[in-house]
């Protein structure tokens, strides 16, 4: 699994939607020696309050503006290698893993689930929070979604999401679209599953983002594509042709993108 080595280091931006490429944003260098658990940095995100959490190989560490402080509120989180993060609509800050599975932080109480859960593995890839509010983890053996305090497994007809699954997305009809490793994209429509194996030149779908009526999908070396009435298409740009995208983020008129190169 690639990792990020810190996520304002490497970003950039792709105007898409008006045309406009390689736009630079004025970037702040941060490092453990500001306070980040680790240089290493997997993940990051924004909560409802403002906070910045990031997903670090040795922790979680969050900004709130003008310092970094580890969020330590057990010994089960200590050095833990976290890979992804969100927040339900609960308030609850949910941690995904690279070994020890999911935690839950509700700020009164910390609960850790496993595969005695229900998880598939506890290798976690990515988490993905729907339009009705369910929260999915894509992990190393298969997908699973959250649903009165367990997980259940979500398989899909051929069994290729037990391969691994890297991202997950739903796009405006509902349709769940899930990136695999090895298997390209499968979407589902609540009845039947297709299979979108060859859509896309590399099948290790590594992230995928739906904005208004095109879900774009992140590689790990063919760089990033689209899929928009019903066409799948590649974003051609040099910077990026032959990247891996991590990450694609919603922003301005666009879409800001963070890869390994570019």
């Amino acid at each position: 699994m690639y990792l990020i080595r810190l996520l304002l280091i490497a970003f950039s931006l792709f105007a898409c939607a008006t045309g406009t490429y390689g736009q630079r944003q004025n970037i702040q260098n941060y490092t453990s020696r500001n306070g980040l658990a680790d240089q290493i940095v997997n993940f990051a995100f924004q909560d409802k309050d403002g906070y910045i959490w990031f997903a670090t190989q040795s922790g979680v560490t969050i900004y709130n503006g003008n310092t970094f402080e580890d969020f330590v509120p057990s010994e089960e989180l200590k050095g833990i290698d976290a890979v992804c993060l969100t927040q339900t609509s609960d308030g609850a800050i949910w941690i995904g893993t690279n070994t020890d599975g999911v935690f839950r932080y509700d700020y009164s109480k910390l609960t850790h689930y496993t595969t005695k859960s229900g998880l598939p593995s506890e290798v976690i890839r990515s988490f993905y929070v729907d339009q009705a509010g369910k929260l999915w983890a894509a992990t190393e053996s298969g997908v699973a979604y959250f649903e009165k305090s367990h997980w259940t497994k979500f398989e899909d007809t051929e069994k290729k999401l037990n391969d691994g699954a890297l991202s997950i997305a739903q796009t405006v009809n509902g349709n769940y679209w899930f990136g695999t490793q090895g298997h390209g994209l499968i979407s589902y429509n609540s009845k039947s599953f297709s299979y979108h194996e060859t859509a896309v030149v590399d099948t290790y779908i590594f992230s995928l983002k739906n904005i208004g009526n095109t879900l774009y999908i992140g590689t790990t070396s063919e760089g990033l594509h689209s899929y928009s009435n019903g066409v799948f298409s590649k974003i051609d740009n040099p910077d990026i042709d032959n990247a891996w995208i991590s990450n694609i983020i919603a922003y301005k008129d666009g879409i800001a993108i963070i890869s390994s190169n570019g």
